[in-house]
This record gives C-alpha cells, sequence and structure tokens, in this order.
C-alpha cells in the first residue's frame, strides 16, 4: 500500500517538472556565474530561465542561433562602450554560447556569456566583468550584493 502511495506521488511529481518544463517556466532563475568581490560583497550574473526558454530553440545541426555571434560580440562591444566610465580599460575576452542549464543540460535553448578582462591594470574591486546576452538579444547585466 505504501509502494503505490510512494509511485504515485512520485509520478505526481515528475508529471509537475516535465510539465513546468514545456509550460515555459522553466527552472526559475540561475546563477550563471558568481564571485565574491575585495569587499566581502558577491557579484552575480542571474538569468530568468523563463526569458531563455521564450527564445527560439537552437538544434545544433539542424538549425541556426536566432542571434549570430558577430551579432552578440557587438552587442557586448556596445555595452562596454555605454559602460566605459567604468569598464573603459576592459576588452572582451570571450563570448561563449552555453546552454540553459535546466532539464539536466539538455535543453534546445541557449545564450551567450560574454567575459570582459581589464586591458591593463585597474583599481577596481573585481577582476572581470560579465554579461548574459539571450538570443532575443537581451542583456543580462551582473548584480552586486554587499
Amino acid at each position: 500500500m505504501q509502494h503505490r502511495f510512494l509511485v504515485a506521488t512520485l509520478g505526481m511529481v515528475w508529471l509537475a517538472l516535465s510539465t513546468s518544463s514545456a509550460s515555459g517556466e522553466g527552472c526559475g532563475h540561475f546563477t550563471a556565474v558568481r564571485e565574491k568581490m575585495q569587499d566581502g560583497g558577491t557579484r552575480e550574473l542571474k538569468i530568468d530561465s523563463a526569458h531563455v526558454l521564450a527564445t527560439a530553440p537552437w538544434i545544433i545541426g539542424k538549425s541556426s542561433p536566432q542571434l549570430q555571434i558577430d551579432q552578440a560580440a557587438r552587442i557586448a562591444e556596445d555595452w562596454r562602450l555605454a559602460h566605459s566610465d567604468r569598464l573603459g580599460r576592459f576588452a572582451v575576452k570571450e563570448v561563449t554560447v552555453r546552454r540553459l542549464p535546466c532539464d539536466g543540460g539538455s535543453s534546445d535553448h541557449w545564450y551567450y556569456f560574454v567575459e570582459y578582462r581589464p586591458a591593463v591594470a585597474t583599481p577596481l574591486n573585481f577582476d572581470s566583468e560579465w554579461l548574459g546576452i539571450l538570443f532575443d538579444g537581451t542583456v543580462v547585466e551582473p548584480t552586486v550584493q554587499p
């Protein structure tokens, strides 16, 4: 009797989880990267999985990304220039495509992760800067917690 109850309960949990992913709710906000700053604060890049799921999927070998990497790099550079008071001496180190980490990493939804590094020594409270760029061109900026 308890075994059937457990199986039924697990089945309902599985159904709820699979339904939430299929409906576009995703896994909530996930942290793409987090670091402790020199002053003890925390900086992190949190991305809303529902927003990523709302973009067009990319199936490797069958389609092209909705936003091409050269377009993402241009958005990243424009963002850096718009924040030149703080990031003027930073340069794009890399632009990578990352899979949405929900569903065990089997999702066909992706986003670009951008990392900036100082081009010269800088007295800032951090060593790098990051940015998320979704396939619809939305920019996700890092947040700071004291």
